[in-house]
């Protein structure tokens, strides 16, 4: 999180609190949720928080067994100090953090209800309050892009609608650990074993087409028949928004997402769009970086399960995910490890790990008559660990775009007996379904 020292001789900074003192919740509109979080685009007067959301806590599921998510302020030291390491300041916007007052978010909470999805209202999840303490955090808009300014000598470029894709990618790895029981999980990724396991509770469930494996691969070819199967079955994991308002997702049928691109100013067809998708993520390091991140899990649940059990058992306490640090990459142990430092260090490997396999990727893309600048970007780029401004890259012909990786929240280590469960409830129904 920013020195506050810093961040209060910033004018962009004081512009922005004096404006949080005034706002009211109809500044606010709904723009989207997660399990723990709601997400409000900004509708006031304002023009620089035309470039922010707002994200609130929602209360705590009861699917969750009422785990909940940290405090802010953990949140943001866990991001900077573990998260951005990983994947680098280029993909992951600075938070701020505000706090607002109890009855500004008990209004928020009644004033956005109706505009929440039916599946969400019916969890009964309402904006989360405090007495005293209401913490909320500023951060830009990953649905848009900044403003074109014409410089004195240049004419401002022609730009069309700003398009944003929302991907939930899931693990892009197949595990190797020596310690697996299941062999169905070495050869098929934990989305399909996910997606079995539903269907065979739920026989109306359509599978996903959708593949990890392949948005995770680097070869374009691959990455756009992910997104053409994404479209046709998009569930959860694609969403598609036009200038911030949500155009296409799960509740659409296929033919709406061709629709919504000519609705709203795209000329050409969606292969075209899809392919420009696909040459932005082949061409970023960000996928890479998430799937090295998520190998930190290197030893299975199978492993780290049972270590925890008895890091509890000893009574040992588990320190904070944000204090573990820059975690570096590991050849995978091939044995147990035995003594109390290596046995807390694999569970909370594990936990990071968590992080980048249920976080979201945002591409926001808008077509542009700007030339291209010369070309920079490339997957082998190095990780950056400063910077506040949001990158927007201008070296795609005919386009231009910014990424950015989000719900990067650590997950409580509490969850560690249900991700077990739910590991080992997917592996048995698959090997259910194969003897069958």
């Amino acid at each position: 999180v920013q020195d506050s020292r810093t961040m209060e001789s910033d004018p962009v900074y004081v512009e922005l609190m004096r404006t949080v003192k005034v706002m009211q919740p109809t500044d606010w509109e709904y723009l989207a949720e997660g399990a723990l979080n709601l997400c409000l685009r900004y509708v006031g007067k304002c023009p620089l928080f035309e470039e922010y959301i707002l994200r609130v806590r929602k209360e705590a599921p009861a699917d969750q067994h009422g785990v909940g998510g940290d405090a802010w302020s953990e949140c943001n030291k866990y991001t900077d100090c573990v998260i951005v390491p990983l994947l680098g300041r280029r993909y992951i916007n600075k938070a701020i953090e505000i706090n607002l007052p109890e009855v500004f978010l008990k209004t928020l909470d009644e004033q956005i209800w109706t505009s929440r999805p039916e599946k969400r209202r019916e969890k009964a999840q309402h904006i989360e309050t405090k007495p005293g303490d209401n913490m909320a955090i500023l951060q830009f808009n990953v649905t848009s892009l900044p403003r074109v300014v014409a410089s004195s000598a240049v004419e401002a470029p022609t730009v069309g609608t700003t398009w944003c894709v929302e991907l939930k990618p899931k693990w892009g790895f197949l595990p190797t650990s020596k310690h697996i029981k299941h062999p169905c999980k070495l050869t098929n990724s934990r989305f399909a074993l996910q997606q079995h396991s539903t269907a065979a509770k739920n026989p109306s469930w359509k599978i996903s087409e959708y593949d990890p494996l392949q948005l995770f691969s680097y070869d374009l070819e691959q990455v756009k028949s992910c997104m053409h199967a994404l479209i046709r079955t998009p569930q959860n994991n694609l969403r598609l928004f036009a200038n911030q308002v949500l155009v296409y997702d799960e509740t659409k049928e296929e033919s709406e997402f061709s629709k919504a691109l000519a609705d709203h100013g795209y000329e050409r067809d969606v292969d075209t769009f899809l392919t420009a998708i696909a040459e932005i993520c082949v061409r970023e390091p960000l996928f890479k970086r998430l799937k090295a991140a998520q190998m930190l899990d290197d030893m299975d649940i199978e492993a780290a399960y049972p270590i925890y059990e008895q890091i509890v058992a000893r009574g040992d306490t588990f320190p904070a995910l944000s204090s573990v640090g820059a975690l570096p990459h590991r050849e995978p142990p091939t044995v147990l490890p035995q003594t109390k430092e290596d046995q807390m260090e694999l569970v909370l490997r594990y936990m990071v790990s968590a992080t980048p396999k249920d976080c979201s990727v945002m591409i926001s893309l808008r077509t542009t008559t700007a030339m291209p600048v010369e070309l920079c970007t490339n997957p082998s780029l190095p990780v950056e660990l400063s910077g506040s401004q949001r990158t927007v890259v201008h070296d795609l012909p005919g386009w231009e775009y910014s990424l950015a990786a989000v719900d990067l929240d650590p997950k409580p280590i509490e969850k560690m007996p249900m991700y077990f469960e739910k590991d080992q409830k997917f592996a048995k129904s698959f090997e259910k379904k194969l003897a069958a």
